[in-house]
Order: C-alpha cells, then structure tokens, then sequence
C-alpha cells in the first residue's frame, strides 16, 4: 500500500516538474458520470438520474482541451468506472496524447473486469477516495470491502 502513494506521489511530481512552468492550464477534471451507488459523506457529486457523459460528448472535451494545451486529463465524478465508456474515453485521452487519472471509489466500481479494462486503457494514475470499506446499508452493488480491490490493483 505504501509502495503504491509513493508511486503516485511521484508520478504527479514527475508530470508537475515536465509542465509545471506554462501559461495554459496542464490539469483538467472530466465527469464522467454524476451516478453513483454510494452515499459517501464528503461527496456532492453524485446525482443518480443525470445520464452518462457521452463518446461524442467527451470526445469534444477532450479534442477542445489539447486545443488549449492540457496534457492531463483527470476523470472522475460520481463513480467514474459506471460509465461503460471509461474504458474507451481513456484510450481516446491516451491518443491524444494526454497522461490519464482516475479517482474512484473501489467498493462502488462495478466490477473486477471494470478496473482491468481501466489499467488495460493505459491510465497513469489510480487514485480512490473511501468514506467507508464496507457499503452503504441496502447497497446490493457494491462489494463488501476493498481488500480484493486492493489485492487487483496490486496484481495488475
């Protein structure tokens, strides 16, 4: 687990350092999805009956932000890994060009396959944010806990 804040510490040190110095914005957030079956305490975002950030829609955003020089895209929301095009906005991100980070919430992802395709798409960074480990009462979705997320994450 340590191994894994340090790399991530490092990688984003490694991407400040390369484009820190510049008059145009390097980091940008996308919302992939406002949904989410979690009801995490320090969270806004999620808003259940908002659909699904588009592939075109996205493609947009992502054409328009290597426009204006953004070399980093960071996707998130709701839980990002429910859109069933993350996989694919990533590697259109990654073809463009830009480094790709992904915060999610590990117990709400909606599934094993969900987080390789992720890793499989080229993201850079995996970063989560937990109010809990174990799911909200009556969440009949996510898993119980983040320990074979964790081990996943590891492996891959």
């Amino acid at each position: 687990m340590i191994r894994i804040k340090i790399n991530r510490t490092v990688d984003i040190l490694k991407w400040a350092a390369r484009n820190g110095f510049r008059k145009s914005p390097f980091w940008a957030f996308i919302v992939a999805t406002r949904q989410c079956f979690q009801f995490c305490s320090h969270c806004y975002e999620w808003q259940n009956d908002v659909p699904h950030m588009s592939e075109e829609t996205h493609r947009g955003v992502i054409d328009k932000l290597c426009e204006i020089g953004v070399v980093f895209a960071s996707y998130y929301g709701g839980e990002p890994t429910l859109n069933p095009q993350i996989g694919s906005f990533i590697r259109y991100a990654k073809g463009r060009g830009l480094g790709v980070y992904i915060n999610t919430d590990l117990t709400a992802c909606p599934s094993d396959e969900r987080l390789i395709e992720v890793v499989e798409a080229g993201v850079d960074i995996i970063s989560f944010s937990l109010d809990k480990v174990t799911p909200a009462k009556g969440n009949k979705r996510a898993v119980s806990s983040i320990d074979p997320r964790l081990d996943l994450l590891e492996r891959l």
